[in-house]
């Protein structure tokens, strides 16, 4: 079966329901049909050859999606680019990549150019902007589209490499991940068996780029829900349209739920049609939870753990985010295995651990990438035997809930000892006065690493650097004390809105 099947199914079945709406342009399931096999033919035209690949430079917009279904499609292989890396590192990607159709938006029409000039592979751009007319010399959307006939659908075998994802590259290099039509299609049923999306008006607010756009979009697009689209995170008007279109369903990350509560209008919109929030992508404090919690106290939680190269792994539900939840722990796991889904914990010598022992966290499921675009040997060490190795470190509980704890290569080494930073930002988040923090190792003549936080406090709020350490002290070993403690204005992110401790360790190198 080919990601284009749902498509197919809706234009007979939903016809003229709204499936994509973008600011004042709504397409429906009908159009989604038509507009997809149309631009399918458009890219065969402008490419007719083999092994053709489109890539997409573009905030979050219907055009967007329908040129990524197209490409499919058309037997071509798309790939959403990270809008939020530099000219460099696109560079970098699209050299890997080697698209030669780069579709560009208004917001990235001059780093499209600047791409074409730069990368080799990139022969034409595909413009999808809202210019009338459009751009002097660029092949347009909503010229060439309407007026290209339909193109059978040649989107090849489920095992055949159906797009491209790049990871976030937290610790080094991205990678570009590939999914075929069957790891994506068993991805997002599992999604849908879990009711972690079911029917109902929906957002998209994360960034197509990463997997959670991909996830939502494409399982919004297969349950037949209208998906109404942001072009990019905004808490006032995502509040607004919650309010406006009556959304039911959203996906967040933690940072977004934390601007979005924070927001001084917040308590002026009326959310009450919003039922499921789903949220993940980094580790969210019992603090915002519960105040999560009591703000919207009739929506559904749901934590999801994952990654670009398998995902959903584990799915934390509603039921356990309750006061039962918080007293038992359990909120501050990620959950259990997902439909499908086995987990491993294994030592560095890869044998199996038993409960509450911390090694690598192992993936074996049906949606797990294929591999690693032009890297065979990392592709090799991550997939063994049907399993994924994920980098990530945790342990299971005795009733097999999963309990991440740092990425392996996050790992603190002092004096021979292992710390792992989510259990020292853990203590912290304890403290009143700590409203985000972020601990790395830093590099030490005697111990090797020693313990170090970054802290930014809540508005108001004061704390001593001793303050944060003797609090700790309740909750951890010496020698996994912050040994230093610096005070910033804001922990950074990465583009995919995880903390970036290669940014941290590099500003105190």
């Amino acid at each position: 079966m080919s990601i284009t099947q749902s498509i197919h199914r809706a234009r007979h079945t939903l016809g003229d329901i709204p499936a994509m709406i973008f600011g004042n342009r709504t397409t429906t399931y009908a159009q989604v049909h038509d507009q997809v096999s149309r631009c399918a033919s458009v890219f065969a035209n402008i490419d007719p050859g083999a092994d053709v690949r489109v890539g997409i430079l573009s905030l979050n917009c219907d055009r967007a999606i329908l040129c990524f279904h197209a490409a499919i499609w058309a037997g071509m292989v798309p790939n959403y680019l990270n809008i939020r890396w530099s000219a460099f590192e696109l560079s970098q990607s699209i050299d890997d990549f080697l698209p030669s159709i780069l579709v560009v938006d208004d917001a990235f029409l001059e780093m499209g150019v600047a791409m074409q000039e730069r990368c080799d592979s990139v022969t034409s751009l595909l413009y999808i902007g809202e210019q009338s007319p459009a751009p002097a010399g660029l092949a347009c959307y909503a010229e060439l589209v309407p007026a290209a006939a339909p193109l059978e659908d040649r989107s090849g075998d489920p095992d055949d490499m159906a797009f491209l994802n790049y990871t976030g590259g937290t610790t080094g290099k991205s990678k570009g991940v590939i999914h075929s039509h069957a790891t994506h299609i068993s991805a997002m049923n599992t999604a849908i068996a879990e009711d972690f999306w079911t029917r109902g008006n929906s957002a998209l607010v994360t960034p197509l780029f990463h997997i959670s756009g991909i996830a939502v979009s494409n399982v919004s697009l297969m349950l037949g829900n209208s998906l109404f689209i942001l072009p990019a995170f905004d808490p006032e008007k995502l509040l607004a349209m919650i309010e406006e279109k009556k959304i039911v369903h959203c996906l967040l990350v933690p940072t977004m739920l934390k601007m979005l509560l924070d927001h001084p209008r917040f308590d002026e919109y009326n959310l009450s049609s919003l039922q499921h929030i789903r949220y993940g992508a980094s580790p969210i404090d019992e603090g915002l939870m519960k105040e999560l919690r009591a703000r919207l106290p009739g929506v559904s939680l749901m934590q999801i753990y994952g990654q670009t190269e398998g995902v959903p792994a584990t799915l934390l539900p509603d039921v356990d985010h309750s006061e039962a939840g918080f007293s038992s722990g359990r909120t501050r796991s990620a959950g259990t295995a997902a439909i499908g889904v086995d987990i491993e914990i294994r030592d560095s010598e890869g044998c199996a651990l038993g409960s509450g022992e911390i090694g690598e966290i192992c993936l074996r499921a049906p949606f797990l990438m294929k591999g690693y675009l032009n890297m065979p040997e990392q592709s090799a060490e991550v997939l063994q035997d049907g399993w994924l190795l994920t980098g990530d470190a945790g342990y299971l509980s005795d009733d097999n809930y999963l309990y991440i704890v740092d990425r392996i290569k996050d790992m603190i080494v002092t004096g021979a000892e292992n710390v792992y930073s989510a259990e020292v930002e853990n203590a912290l988040y304890r403290h009143a006065a700590v409203s985000e923090c972020a601990v790395v190792g830093l590099p030490h003549e005697k111990w090797g690493e020693v313990v170090h936080a970054d802290v930014v406090l809540h508005a108001g709020e004061s704390a001593s650097a001793e303050d944060l350490i003797e609090h700790s002290r309740e909750y951890l070993a010496g020698y996994k004390l912050p040994k230093t403690v610096e005070f910033v204005d804001a922990i950074p992110l990465t583009a995919v809105g995880k903390v970036d401790k290669v940014a941290i360790r590099g500003k105190y190198a």
